[in-house]
Parts: structure tokens; C-alpha cells; sequence
């Protein structure tokens, strides 16, 4: 402690008292920057920190790359605490009114933006969120043309609540991952999930998939059988195959029952199979074994063959969605915070497709095969990745070989064989006057994709190009095309699904003009121009405005128990004790000793004021330690 005061007599600064026991060095230079007076974020920070954080960076990246601007993190001006608290006030002024109703009021606002996008929710008794829905125009257009298979998941640890997400998915005409809406669900109840695929059927103008793929949860299924009873309900092979190996520990059984889950067996093939298995291992009467047999028709491929799947049979992609959104979501996350960071995950799995259809236009196909027409006709016809699917096909007619055919009426029934397997007939119908084929494979019923034993039939009768018949749309190039039938369409349900469907062909044919428009600053604002020019005309023709509904305030929900938590039973009788005195009742901080006992050294260390100002003659100062202190500007 040191005490002056100014010696009016020879105007100089004097010292008055010094405790050197306070003493303690300077900090050093290099860490000054760790000084809270010497710490601050400028706007330009503020602005790039803002900027970074609204695009996925963690603040670990974002400290690490300004620092690596400012050349140290010594020259950064600020440290990674300061850049915490910053995001952390940012995130709160946001969701000042509660966080459900930030997050209603942001997603209603994409709304009015976007017309077509959907935004549900429901309360709870007492007024807090119960279940939320909501998908964008875009997943609602590619719905229309990908929604005939549908995959969902939930998970947890995606926000802090603790809610169950779930994510409808499915696969595009380029085999990727294409997302339809998100749901944030109270629990994992029937009802729950009868609500979700309620709005979620309405939302998508009421068009039901043929068929629907999940792990096999009850609740799930229950929901499925009453939203969508037309529908397949296909379960996991994945799953099924680790309950296998939780259930029945022989390894050898477990690759039995694997062949049953993929194998290409006929239904009186899987049966033989299926009871010769069981009684060879003993299992006659196994509750788990009796329980699989009985909902054969969910699983096995012997009884999927003739469902149109589109390549799903495991849940493996909405899989890899939970695992692609780790890097974008965090399990302290509130639920606008959740909501805003799926938009960017959405937005990076659609930037996937704009990359495929850019390979797909711009890629020219060397043929490789002797059929070389039938092959550069599915070249011009299917997108990249299907296409490669069909070259197998076509490469797999060398194997094959025709030992017989015979003719009734127009239909001509071929048999084939393949090399190495002459005791396995194929047999392919097919009809001259339409085209049509039909073969015993059912690979076209199940993956949509004519197979080898057809493209065999068709070097047989010379077709140059495949038949309209066996082309299916939804893997082609012009899927999303609009045709002129399809922009005329009659009835109030279908009206909507025309509008929908014009709002994304317009939305994905703008997506090159905007790239090239941002390209350049006089092609900016050509293009800025252009745009506002044509929706003022748009406007004045229309001449109507459509604005979402507002509900009420709406209270931030409960922390959710995941599905199977363990119960924690707390010990009432145990207490807390204070860490200084060890009696119950208060904590170390409100300890009536401890308060006292600093009192006591509080007083030890302060000084009236009257010894304060006549401290010359109340202290006796060594003349060593007499300074004269000059304060310079």
C-alpha cells in the first residue's frame, strides 16, 4: 500500500505510508493483452466475429483465425473469453421475448418471404411448446417428385431442451440425401408422432409415400399405420441384424440370418430356408426368432422384392444426416439456435445437388460397351450416378444368354441364364406393341431400373433406345422439368401441387442466374434490376400478399427425458454442508464465521480518516523510504 500527498510548501508529491508486503512486480509486456482495460472487441471485430459465427465457424476457429490475422494472439485485442461472452450476449438479445417465440417469430418471417413454406406448432396446457414442424418451399417441391419413399429418424442431444429431432428424408435423382422438413417432438409417444405425420401429410398437399423405412420403433409404427395405411413399412436391415447379435450370440447363425435379410430368394425358397435354419440351431420357440418370423413381410427381400425402395434399405442415410449435423448443432443450443443451424446444413446438402447436376449436364460419356446406341441413349436420359448403375447392367448382358422363347399373341416370353448358373432360369415378357417388359428379377418393381436380363431381351430384338416404359422419371435429368399437361391442372388439391411444383422449377432455373449475376458488379446490378423490374409486374398482376399467423406468446418448453434414461433417485436425507464450518442449512458464501473472521482482517488492515490526514505524525517513516513521486503528462 502506498499513501501520498502534495507538500503545498515546495509543491512536490510525498510519500506518506508504504506497506511493502502488497508489493508484486509488473506483468510482463507479453501479458498485458490478459488486462481487462486493455481488451476490446472494435465494430470491424464485432462484424467479422458476426459474420463467421452466422456461417457455422465454433468460436475456437473464429479466435484462431483472427488471431492469425492480427499475427498472435497477443495483437488479437481481445481474448477468447471476451469472444464467448460477445456471441453469448448476441445469442440472448435475440430470444429476449423466450426462445419459442424468437424462433416462431423468425421462422414466420422466412414465411413471408417464402409463401409456400410451412411453419406448425402445438402447446402444451400451460402455454409452452409441445411439438413444432416446419419445411421450406424447396423441400416441399422435391417432395412432389422424391416423396414415393420416405426415411425418418429421430435423435437426441441436438438442443438444449433435450427434444427429440426428426428429420424426414429421402434420396434425389443423383442418390443423394434430400431433406424434406424437420420436427421437434415432446416425447417419442404414438400421439406424438401422429401429429407430426399429420401435418407433415398436409403440408405435402396430402400425396402419401409408398413406402416408408425406420429402425422399427413402436410408437412409429403405430403412427405410420394410421397417417399412412396405403404404405410399406419397411424396416432397418442394420437394426435388425445388431438385435441378431444382442439376442442370439452364435456368429454362424448371424450370417444365416444376414442371407435371409439380402438374399434374392423366392417366398417358398426364404420358407425352406427360414425353418431349416431355425431347426438347425435349435430356436423352435425362441420368443425373438418367433417375433422376426411373424413380420417377415417388413424385412425380408423375398417379400420387398415387388416395393418400389429406391435403393433403401437401411436407414443409413438418416443416419449420416445425424452425423453430418454434429459439425453445425450443439446439444446446448436453444431452439432458435437449432433452427438456424439446420438451414445451414440444408443449405450445404442442396449445394451438393447444384455440384451433381453441374457433373451430370456437363460430363460427355465415351461408350464402352458393344451396345453402344442403348448406351449413349441412357447416357442423354439418366442423371450421373443412375446412369453408372445401368452401365453395370449393360456390361452384365455378356454373362447372359436366351436358351428359349416362345410367343402368345404379342407377348413374347424369353429365358435366360447366366454364365456359371445353368440351373437358374430367368424368364422376361415382352410386349411388341407397347414395349413393356416384365422379368422374374423384379429388379425394375424395387430399384426402378431396368436390369440385365432386359437390356438382353433388347439386343435380342434390336431396340436401339430404351422403351418410354422402362425410363421412370424420378431418376432422370428433366425430373424437375414442368411440362405444359402438368401446368394446367384441375382441382383445388392438385391446383396447389402445380403452384408448388412451378415455385421450385422456377427456383432451380434462377440458381445459375444468380451465380453468374454475382460474378461481377455491373452484372449485379443488371441482374438486381432485372429482378426488381419483373416482380413489381408480377405484383401489380397478382395483386395479392399472403402473411403467416401469429399465435400468441408462447412459453420456452421443458427439458425432455430421452427415450430408455436411467431414473437418478436423489437422497433426500443427505443434505448440503458448508465447506468451512460443516453445518447444514447455508453454503461456504453465506457462512456466519467466515463473515466474520474478514470483518476482523478487514479491520486489521483500514485506517480512520483522521489517521489518514494526520498520518505525518501518526507514522514513522524511514528517511530511505521517503520518494518524491513527479507525475508527468
Amino acid at each position: 500500500m502506498l499513501s501520498i500527498y502534495l507538500d503545498k510548501s515546495c509543491s512536490m508529491w510525498k510519500v506518506r505510508k508504504m506497506v511493502e508486503d502488497h508489493n508484486h512486480p509488473l506483468i510482463p509486456l507479453k501479458l498485458v493483452h490478459q488486462i481487462p482495460n486493455h481488451r476490446t472487441m472494435t465494430d470491424a471485430d464485432k462484424a467479422q466475429v458476426d459474420s463467421m459465427h452466422r456461417h457455422g465457424l465454433p468460436p475456437s476457429k473464429i479466435m484462431g483465425l483472427i488471431a492469425g490475422q492480427a499475427g498472435g494472439y497477443e495483437f488479437a485485442g481481445f481474448t477468447k473469453k471476451d469472444l464467448d461472452n460477445y456471441i453469448e450476449r448476441n445469442l440472448r438479445s435475440k430470444i429476449i421475448e423466450g426462445d419459442v417465440n424468437a424462433t416462431l417469430n423468425y421462422l414466420h418471417g422466412k414465411a413471408e418471404d417464402a409463401p409456400m413454406m410451412i411453419v406448425r406448432h402445438s402447446l402444451t396446457d400451460d402455454d409452452k411448446l409441445e411439438h413444432l414442424f416446419w419445411a421450406d418451399d424447396l423441400s416441399l417441391f422435391d417432395y412432389q417428385y422424391f416423396g414415393d419413399v420416405l426415411a425418418f429418424d429421430s435423435t437426441y442431444r441436438k438442443n438444449k431442451y433435450n427434444r427429440p429431432l426428426v428429420i424426414f428424408s429421402a434420396t434425389n435423382h443423383h442418390r443423394q440425401t434430400c431433406i424434406f422438413g424437420f420436427g421437434l417432438l415432446a416425447d417419442e409417444q404414438t400421439k406424438s408422432y401422429k401429429w407430426l405425420l399429420d401435418n407433415f401429410s398436409e403440408a405435402m398437399m396430402n400425396k402419401h409415400p409408398s413406402l416408408v423405412i425406420t429402425d422399427g420403433d413402436n410408437a412409429m409404427k403405430s403412427a405410420i399405420e394410421e397417417v399412412f395405411p396405403n404404405a410399406t413399412h419397411r424396416l432397418c436391415a442394420w437394426h435388425l441384424y445388431k438385435n441378431a447379435v444382442s439376442h442370439i450370440k452364435d456368429p454362424e447363425f448371424r450370417e444365416k440370418f444376414k442371407k435371409c435379410l439380402y438374399a434374392k430368394f423366392e417366398c417358398d425358397e426364404f420358407e425352406e430356408y427360414w425353418h431349416d435354419m431355425v431347426e438347425r440351431f435349435n430356436l423352435v420357440g425362441n420368443d425373438w426368432v418367433e417375433k422376426q418370423y411373424r413380420r417377415k413381410e417388413q424385412w425380408a427381400t423375398a417379400y420387398l422384392s415387388s416395393k418400389f425402395c429406391a435403393g433403401f434399405r437401411t436407414t443409413s442415410r438418416c443416419e449420416g444426416i445425424n452425423s453430418f449435423i454434429k459439425s453445425f448443432v450443439d446439444s446446448r443450443d436453444s431452439i432458435l439456435a437449432l433452427v438456424q443451424n439446420l438451414e445451414r446444413a440444408l443449405r450445404d446438402y442442396r449445394n451438393n445437388e447444384i455440384v451433381a447436376e453441374f457433373e451430370t449436364i456437363n460430363g460427355e460419356h465415351v461408350p464402352t460397351t458393344g451396345l453402344h446406341s442403348l448406351e449413349r441413349h441412357a447416357a442423354s436420359v439418366y442423371t450421373r450416378e443412375i446412369f453408372w448403375e445401368i452401365l453395370e447392367e449393360i456390361k452384365s448382358v455378356a454373362a447372359l444368354d436366351i436358351v428359349s422363347s416362345g410367343s402368345r399373341s404379342t407377348t413374347t416370353e424369353y429365358k435366360i441364364i447366366k454364365y456359371g448358373r445353368p440351373d437358374h432360369e430367368y424368364i422376361v415378357l415382352y410386349d411388341q406393341d407397347t414395349q413393356k417388359m416384365v422379368c422374374q428379377c423384379q429388379r425394375w418393381d424395387s430399384y426402378g431400373i431396368p436390369c440385365s436380363h432386359m437390356f438382353c431381351v433388347m439386343k435380342r430384338e434390336q431396340i436401339k433406345e430404351l422403351p418410354e416404359t422402362l425410363i421412370l422419371k424420378r431418376w432422370t435429368k428433366d425430373v424437375k422439368k414442368i411440362d405444359d399437361d402438368q401446368g394446367n391442372i384441375n382441382g383445388k388439391e392438385d391446383e396447389e401441387r402445380s403452384i408448388l411444383m412451378r415455385i421450385g422449377a422456377l427456383s432451380v432455373a434462377s440458381s445459375r442466374m444468380i451465380y453468374l449475376g454475382g460474378r461481377k458488379l455491373s452484372h449485379f446490378r443488371y441482374t438486381m434490376n432485372e429482378i426488381c423490374r419483373v416482380t413489381n409486374d408480377l405484383e401489380a398482376k397478382l395483386e395479392q400478399t399472403i402473411s403467416p399467423e401469429k399465435g400468441k406468446k408462447v412459453g420456452d418448453p421443458s427439458v425432455a427425458k430421452s427415450k430408455g434414461a436411467p431414473k437418478v433417485r436423489k437422497d433426500e436425507n443427505k443434505r448440503r454442508q458448508c465447506s468451512n464450518c460443516n453445518q447444514t442449512g447455508h453454503t461456504k458464501r453465506k457462512c456466519i464465521e467466515r463473515t466474520a473472521e474478514k470483518d476482523v482482517q478487514h479491520n486489521d488492515r483500514m485506517f480512520s480518516e483522521d489517521e489518514f490526514e494526520d498520518g505525518v505524525e501518526s507514522v514513522s517513516i524511514p528517511n530511505d523510504q521517503v520518494q518524491v513521486l513527479h507525475f508527468l503528462e
